[in-house]
């Protein structure tokens, strides 16, 4: 039987391709119009700002400081891109701060973007790689640039992120020889290494090296994780023991006998670390976690604790950690709203370090609208300013009273016109200038038990019938790693010297001291 002829779809793909190629070049023009009143939405709180410091006797030219607070236009712009347009604080920073630049230093890839053929991400990277590019020459490379990426564009060519960058950095060469060795010499002393939650318990741990620094540290994982490959060729995958090496590399391995969640795939790997730290010199960092236990049961039944920027964790990860540190301190707080006020602090400006810590479980990160700094790297401000004057007819240093903000958000919030209203759990309601309100929750592990209490409605999940061993049940107190080394540097000590002298030696008690 003769096959069913084939449906030639040519036609409908080009027209599809045609569609989305107009909707892209949209979306590109959107963007740079979007950038455009950015621009001049920054200016705008510029002008105001300079308005304010003429009124207060302070202009262009004088040397005195003002004698009043300055607010940074860019703060200003972001925080009303925030209460107009949803996004976080980062977001909005990042976005003025583009239109700055391509505004003033790259308005030839401004202008590419107003024709709809370069999206804002290309101009982003162009921009980012443009930046020490000497000013005498910096018009002729961008234009450069820009002609010949939009000429290979209509002629057919598809150039991707390294041919564009690799010919930036042809023409860099041509105009501003020097450019190159700036740029490198800025990117080498902008390395850094940065924490960011994830989910499951789990944290993106991310690290700007140089390329001869990355490469080395990358072979090195991948030696320890095919050494353990070659030893348990049914073990775990690569990727699994290449973070455990570099974990035991940096902490010392854990302790497998005291972590349920521990595999000879990681002990074995832990081993391996420890030898190659071992041969090259002890890396292992002193570490003291401050620990939160204050959560309602997990899915499976157990309690659940809070690390530092890290977010919930099972017991088994804190054994794990306690196992490494030097020490800990673990603080089960009250989770009653108002539990730490007293009357006595009630009037006093400076907080009690319970109340302090409280107020920082409880709002997790800086409150103001979109701003995500960490609640441990952020001010304690009185949502009601304090009355030093007349304690009792001001702001009082209470829970409903207090809120967590950055050092930048703070002083927007006391020196800026908007207004701030605090409940007693916590939300934060904001009123700007322009008439928008926006609404705040706190998101610290203190908040999140309140919530997760106020809406339980069933009974806890009955117990396993049979459950697991929990060494933390145990009342003997756990070794550490440091503890645990000497004992045993100790009892080989003695035994050698009982060896020598053929005389038997009692072995000393060791009683493990408590993790924390």
């Amino acid at each position: 039987m003769p096959a069913a002829p084939v449906q030639k779809a040519g036609p409908q793909v080009r027209a599809l391709t045609l569609a989305a190629l107009d909707a892209l070049y949209a979306e590109n023009r959107a963007a740079a119009a979007r950038l455009r009143a950015c621009r001049k939405l920054f200016e705008l709180c510029d002008d105001e700002q300079l308005d304010r410091a003429i009124a207060a006797g302070y202009g262009p030219g004088l040397d005195e400081e003002p004698s009043y607070a300055i607010i940074d236009p860019l703060q200003i712009a972001c925080a009303e891109i925030v209460a107009a347009y949803g996004v976080h604080h980062h977001r909005a920073k990042k976005l003025i701060a583009l239109a700055n630049d391509l505004s003033v230093r790259f308005p030839s890839l401004l202008e590419a973007m107003e024709t709809g053929r370069i999206d804002e991400h290309t101009a982003e990277m162009l921009a980012r790689h443009l930046r020490t590019v000497d000013v005498s020459a910096l018009e002729r490379v961008q234009r450069a640039v820009v002609d010949w990426l939009l000429d290979a564009i209509d002629s057919g060519r598809r150039p991707g992120r390294d041919a564009i960058l690799n010919e930036t950095d042809r023409i860099i060469r041509e105009y501003d020889p020097e450019g190159v060795l700036l740029r490198r010499a800025r990117a080498f002393a902008e390395r850094n290494v940065r924490l960011r939650r994830s989910e499951d318990g789990m944290a993106d741990l991310n690290a700007r090296l140089s390329a001869p620094d990355a490469l080395a540290i990358s072979e090195a994982l991948n030696e320890i994780a095919r050494e353990h490959k070659r030893r348990n060729p049914g073990g775990a995958g690569m990727g699994p023991l290449r973070a455990d090496a570099l974990v035991n590399a940096l902490l010392g391995p854990a302790d497998s006998s005291t972590s349920p969640a521990s595999t000879p795939a990681a002990a074995a790997a832990a081993a391996a670390a420890a030898g190659e730290a071992g041969s090259t010199g002890s890396l292992m960092a002193s570490i003291r976690p401050n620990i939160t236990v204050l959560a309602p049961l997990s899915p499976d039944g157990e309690p659940e604790v809070y690390l530092p920027r890290g977010g919930p964790a099972t017991i088994e990860a804190l054994i794990a950690l306690l196992s490494r540190s030097v020490g800990a301190t673990i603080v089960v707080p009250d989770p009653a709203p108002g539990a730490a006020d007293s009357a006595s602090h009630a009037r006093r400006y400076r907080l009690s370090p319970e109340l302090d810590r409280r107020i920082r479980l409880r709002d997790g990160t800086c409150r103001h609208p979109g701003c995500s700094v960490p609640a441990d790297h952020c001010d304690i401000d009185h949502c009601r300013p304090f009355n030093h004057s007349d304690p009792s007819n001001g702001g009082l240093s209470v829970e409903a009273n207090l809120m967590c903000l950055c050092r930048q958000h703070h002083r927007f919030k006391t020196f800026h016109g908007w207004r701030y209203r605090l409940d007693r759990e916590g939300t934060l309601t904001v009123t700007t200038n322009t008439g928008h309100i926006i609404t705040t929750d706190p998101a610290g592990p203190l908040a999140r038990w309140r919530r997760d209490v106020a809406t339980e409605t069933d009974p806890p999940p009955d117990p396993p019938p049979h459950p697991r061993r929990r060494p933390w049940l145990s009342p003997k107190p756990q070794a550490t790693y440091g503890h645990r080394r000497e004992k045993d540097l100790a009892t080989e000590r003695e035994a050698n010297i009982a060896a020598r002298y053929e005389t038997p030696l009692p072995q000393p008690d060791f009683e493990p001291p408590p993790p924390f």
